[in-house]
């Protein structure tokens, strides 16, 4: 998995002392979680909307996510304003949402079934 973190931001620091990252694939109706991870001046609520638990390596993951994906850094590269963070996967949890969370022209979308 790759992971590109802004320098600036909050996480940067925290990454690069714990050297492991969680993605959580938001569900699409889970828009609600969006608003304080990316939003710093929310930063205070990012884990208070949902049912986090800590999964591999003591990360937050939310359950009811489509996915958590937990990975180790094995290695980064700066790029820009970011740095990219490279690592495998070592664990995986399954989650209970139905229908992944997209961003589609600056906003988030929802899939749905086209019959063909």
């Amino acid at each position: 998995m790759l992971v590109s973190v802004n320098r600036s931001a909050s996480i940067h620091p925290v990454l690069a002392t714990t050297g492991c990252f969680c993605v959580n694939l938001l569900g699409h109706d889970q828009r609600d979680v969006l608003g304080a991870f990316s939003d710093s001046r929310l930063r205070d609520q990012r884990f208070t909307s949902g049912d986090w638990r800590l999964g591999a390596e003591g990360l937050p993951y939310l359950p009811s996510a489509l996915a958590a994906i937990f990975c180790r850094v094995a290695s980064t590269m700066d790029y820009g304003t970011h740095t990219l963070h490279l690592g495998p996967v070592i664990d995986v949890i399954a989650g209970e949402a139905d229908a992944p969370l997209v961003w589609l022209d600056g906003a988030p979308a929802a899939l749905r079934h086209v019959a063909g």
